[in-house]
């Protein structure tokens, strides 16, 4: 099983196999915070400054927006050691109203050399922008690498952090080198 959209079936599924089904009864219908719609202009920028119109931390990026969701990323991948990094990315569901949690943020570990991922945490929110708290927490214990098919947005999260880890990985060896 992949963890493409619907990731959130996925990681209730691995959370109560791994016996953390604790939690995870279904809570009841809040009333949502009703939020500007998404703008009819979806290049990065727009989607940017839209998503976080949504939310109190506004330092978070658009790398990519499909028809559904909006991708960001919040800071530079952390290094752990090369070709392994990690990443928070932050999803906001266009239509919040058609999805079970309209945000979610995740933590990806991410093997670039071998254009592998596993989940290693979700959290998803109630409200859009991160808002309304957090409706359910999922660690995953032992996760599993997985490797994302083509033109989807797991592998467009691969991506996008090695080039930014690759990137910054040059940046630090010229900033050592004194260049």
């Amino acid at each position: 099983m992949g963890i493409e959209h619907p990731r959130r079936l996925m990681l209730l599924v691995v959370a109560f196999a791994a016996g953390g089904a604790g939690g995870l009864a279904a809570a009841a219908p809040e009333a949502k915070t009703v939020f500007a719609p998404p703008p009819s202009k979806r290049d990065l920028a727009t989607m940017t400054a839209w998503a976080n119109a949504r939310a109190s931390d506004k330092s978070w990026a658009a790398f990519s927006v499909s028809d559904h969701a909006v991708l960001m990323v919040s800071e530079k991948p952390a290094l752990t050691a090369w070709p392994v990094v990690r990443t928070w990315i932050r999803t906001e569901y266009l239509d919040p109203e058609s999805v079970s949690f309209p945000s979610e943020l995740d933590y990806f570990e991410i093997d670039c050399l071998r254009k592998r991922v596993r989940l290693l945490s979700a959290t998803f929110y109630r409200g859009t922008g991160m808002s309304e708290g957090v409706a359910e927490e999922i660690d995953t214990e032992k996760p599993q690498w997985e490797y994302p098919l083509p033109f989807t947005e797991t592998r467009t999260v691969v991506q996008a952090t090695c080039l930014t880890a690759q990137a910054a990985r040059g940046q630090i060896a010229k900033d050592e080198s004194g260049r």
